[in-house]
């Protein structure tokens, strides 16, 4: 690894390990950055990406409803 000091009036002022600051490429994540979850598993292929915002996982739907018996019936998705 390479290291860099910047000097300034006799006074270490930035020190930068260049091994540190520069890697490889990585790609980053093109997919969806909001999501509604579903009934069966999800998966955001994120690893090994770039990950250029956050990813926001939507509520799950709900709709409540009366039904005869003076309830709620509730429909979950």
């Amino acid at each position: 690894m390479e290291e860099l000091i910047l000097v300034l009036d006799g006074e270490e002022e930035l020190e930068l390990i260049l091994g540190d600051a520069v890697g490889e490429y990585v790609p980053p994540y093109e997919g969806e950055y909001e999501v509604t979850p579903q009934l069966t598993e999800q998966v955001l292929e994120t690893s090994g990406k770039k990950m250029l915002d956050d990813v926001t996982v939507r509520m799950i739907p709900i709709t409540y409803t009366t039904n005869p018996y003076n309830g709620k019936t509730v429909l979950i998705g």
